[in-house]
């Protein structure tokens, strides 16, 4: 598939011709899915504007489908229908997608959490299992607070794991205000808990991942040696 410039006059053609070829729409990128979406709208005529726009708010073109209307709307160049129409994508997506995927390896955690979690003001809180073969098995939204601060029960925490029947998890929470994935010493204090929490019932924690904007950072969970 060849690159589209946005700018170029027949884009929207070269993009439904694109969609209309099975072979070429099972490899389209989010990224033209978007333009052709928008294409269909007064943002047409401003294309490259709102296409940077929404990386540059974002951080990827996948984390477009996730994010809320009012996010949308605050780039630039967006418009009513093209922000409804993309929310309508990531809904259809969502339910087609019930049954997580399966596949997913240790090494792509950041990408797992960058692209699920909803660019919020929020502070969230996320969990996700795998099975024996390091696959992942569900993932799932366990808390929000308010900015810079959020409470998550280690017994939601537990019962997820024991739900999925799980031995392997990975624990996931962002920083809205700050744009350096960093842990504190609050959030390797609270892993240092969960791990030996979860270790007491047989599940493995992994690590856990800090999301900040555009960013993401997977912190690997070691456990103390008992004394």
């Amino acid at each position: 598939m060849r690159k589209v410039d946005f700018n170029d006059k027949n884009c929207k053609e070269i993009l439904k011709e694109h969609f209309s070829d099975e072979k070429m729409r099972d490899n389209m990128s989010d990224e033209e899915l978007l333009a052709l979406l928008l294409s269909f709208t007064s943002a047409k005529g401003r294309l490259d504007t709102v296409m940077k726009g929404l990386y540059d708010n974002f951080g990827s073109f996948r984390r477009c489908f996730l994010a809320d209307y009012s996010d949308l709307m605050r780039v630039e160049g967006m418009t009513h229908h093209g922000a409804m129409l993309i929310l309508l994508a990531g809904k259809i997506a969502s339910v087609k997608e019930e049954k997580y995927c399966v596949g997913r390896k240790v090494e792509d955690f950041c990408d797992l959490f960058l692209h699920t979690m909803k660019p919020s003001r929020k502070e969230e809180f996320w969990a996700a299992v795998l099975d024996a073969e390091d696959r992942l098995v569900a993932v799932e939204m366990l808390s929000a607070g308010v900015q810079g601060k959020i409470s998550v029960p280690l017994a939601d925490i537990l019962l997820f794991a024991t739900y999925h029947n799980s031995r392997k998890l990975i624990v996931a929470h962002s920083h809205p205000d700050l744009f350096e994935a960093k842990a504190s010493s609050h959030d390797m204090r609270a892993m240092e808990t969960i791990g030996s929490s979860v270790g007491a019932i047989g599940v493995k924690l992994y690590g856990q991942v800090i999301v900040a904007g555009k960013n993401a950072r997977f912190y690997p969970y070691d456990p103390k040696p008992m004394e």
